[in-house]
């Protein structure tokens, strides 16, 4: 697919050929009016000259900041994009947990689908992108607390 004329050059330069080519039309349709209807010579150069003004002095801007905006929707499409592919590949990337985990009842062993059996901290990082820390909750801090034998 072409790239577009509005991607394919500055907007300065798209500017300067359409304000070119808005002054070129203008000068065509005063010639042609003068032609078709007449009009008097010392009217003649002001309408030359209005005719040349006001298209140099609107069409320049008014192209200018249409292709700055395409061009800069065209970097930001671009860079959505680029975000895009990055965020599909993140998402390639994830590991998830699905369905039924079997935990043995007494050890907190997992088993895997290999039918191998470990820690529960093991499989959750080999698994999953989650770092394992431990600690300790306050109700099994109370109990093993209290089996400690005083100190004599």
């Amino acid at each position: 697919m072409r790239t577009s004329i509005l991607l394919r050059y500055s907007p300065l330069t798209i500017a300067t050929v359409g304000g070119l080519i808005a002054v070129l039309e203008s000068l065509l349709i005063v010639f042609g009016t003068v032609a078709i209807f007449g009009l008097a010579p010392e009217k003649l150069s002001h309408a030359l000259f209005l005719t040349m003004l006001c298209p140099a002095l609107i069409a320049p801007p008014m192209i200018y900041f249409h292709c700055l905006a395409v061009h800069r929707g065209e970097s930001a499409r671009r860079e959505l994009a680029a975000t895009n592919q990055k965020l599909e590949l993140a998402l390639t990337e994830v590991r998830e947990l699905k369905g039924l985990l079997p935990l043995c009842a007494w050890c907190n062993k997992v088993r895997d689908d290999e039918g191998y059996w470990s820690k529960v901290d093991a499989f959750l990082h080999n698994h999953t992108r989650a770092e394992i820390t431990h600690s300790i909750c306050p109700e099994c801090s109370a109990r093993e607390i209290s089996r400690i034998p005083p100190i004599r």
